[in-house]
């Protein structure tokens, strides 16, 4: 039941953000940040422990969160016909190759609201040619443990395991970067 009023909250987020986008009312920069700190509100905050996660990756191999204690994580979360996080893949990646030994980033897949499963999953990281591990989160627990409303949506987690920063939306490369060597 939890899991299918929150699935219900995020496409209805998601439907608001496109009326407004595709209404151009000229208060559409005011809307989206309205969304954005709503959802933030909702979210985990810095200095808290992270959850421990337990999903399974696209290799089908068992990934659990507390494996990379002791090294910076940024956990994303994204789908695959989410607009703004198609836009921030290529960043993503950019970290991976640039930063790749000094944090592992974990995207996980809001899978249950995936329409076309699995396999849309596994088509859209080879078309846009990913190397970082893809989560799959089939039930929506890690988006409800993480409390997350809107996608993208983003925990920098430290090599402590504390939650460093929460960002709601899409990120660049260049705040990627500045937030992971802002801590630790």
């Amino acid at each position: 039941m939890i899991k299918k009023a929150t699935a219900a909250i995020l496409l209805l987020t998601l439907i608001v953000i496109f009326i407004y986008n595709v209404t151009d009312n000229g208060t559409e920069n005011e809307m989206q940040q309205m969304v954005n700190n709503q959802a933030s509100a909702n979210n985990l905050k810095a200095g808290q422990a992270a959850p421990d996660l337990s999903l399974e990756s696209l290799e089908a191999k068992q990934i659990n969160l507390s494996d990379f204690k002791g090294k910076k994580v940024l956990l994303n979360f994204w789908a695959t016909w989410c607009g703004p996080c198609k836009e921030e893949i290529p960043a993503l990646e950019q970290l991976k190759q640039e930063y790749g030994n000094e944090v592992e980033i974990l995207a996980v897949n809001a899978t249950a609201t995936e329409l076309d499963g699995i396999e849309k999953v596994k088509s859209f990281k080879e078309q846009a040619n990913v190397s970082f591990r893809i989560l799959l989160d089939k039930e929506s627990k890690a988006v409800d443990t993480y409390r997350v409303l809107n996608i993208p949506t983003s925990y920098f987690i430290g090599s402590d395991g504390n939650i460093k920063q929460t960002v709601t939306g899409p990120m660049t490369y260049e705040f990627m970067e500045n937030t992971l060597k802002s801590f630790d």
